[in-house]
């Protein structure tokens, strides 16, 4: 995962067209006192186009989270995070399992 603490390729993250691209893969789960949604969007992240700072990156992930616990409010957030896999190497279903509640 790309955090805050890596300002350069977080922004270029966020700053991708994630607008233009449709939800890929969506997961709810509900368990300990929660309900949780995740949906997921991938973007190709090409080299000619100037890549990202991240080393080998080729795929860019964009998963918002929404979290409700019982008797709080739900809270939302958007994780980043990029893999070395092209595309064709993997789909949004399998890049879900590695975003555990």
């Amino acid at each position: 995962m790309i955090k805050a603490n890596q300002p350069t390729t977080h922004h270029q993250l966020a700053s991708l067209p994630w607008r233009d691209i449709p939800v890929q893969h969506t997961v709810s789960t509900t368990g300990h006192g929660r309900r949780e949604s995740r949906s997921i969007k991938t973007c190709a992240v090409p080299d000619e186009l100037g890549g990202i700072a991240f080393p080998h990156g080729r795929l860019a992930i964009r998963v918002r989270r929404r979290r409700k616990q019982t008797g709080q409010r739900e809270t939302r957030e958007s994780v980043y995070a990029v893999t070395s896999l092209d595309a064709h190497q993997t789909d949004p279903a399998s890049l879900a399992m590695c975003f555990p509640s």
